[in-house]
């Protein structure tokens, strides 16, 4: 996928592929405690994903340094979380940006659970928030309140 040509319509296609393939399956959404080696180990050719262990990871009551990973059928990664259960829970769900670095994709996705109602105005902002900095995001959302 060439950056330069990732299109409104490109980001609608993705997040239909992922709905299709994830959502509407209601898979499971499970955390995983494990070690922070064995974390490292499993994103060891990503630079970002090995920082962001560093970033997230917890010492356990015998001291020794974990993270929690999350599972979705064969899928596994990191975030910040907490997540949702199971991907039942998903109401409305939008792929919003693409970034590319260190010959690494990531793509910026956001959701809204089925128990909280969104209307579309609130949605468009928290579409448009998810693709801004991270300064002008808290600045965007607190004007919305």
């Amino acid at each position: 996928m060439n950056l330069l040509s990732v299109t409104d319509e490109n980001l609608f296609a993705l997040t239909e592929k992922v709905v299709g393939e994830y959502i509407t399956k209601a898979l499971v959404i499970e955390p995983l405690f494990v070690s922070l080696e064995f974390a490292l180990d499993l994103f060891d050719s990503n630079i970002s994903k090995q920082e962001l262990l560093h970033e997230i990871k917890q010492e356990t009551d015998n001291g020794e340094q974990g993270v929690i990973i999350y599972r979705m059928g064969d899928f596994v990664d990191i975030t910040y979380g907490p997540l949702i259960p199971c991907t039942s829970h998903i109401d409305k769900f939008a792929v919003t940006k693409v970034e590319h670095e260190n010959s690494e994709y990531r793509f910026i996705g956001v959701s809204i659970p089925k128990e909280l109602k969104c209307s579309s105005y609130s949605w468009d902002i928290i579409c448009d928030a998810s693709v801004m900095p991270p300064v002008k995001q808290q600045k965007l959302l607190k004007a919305s309140l």
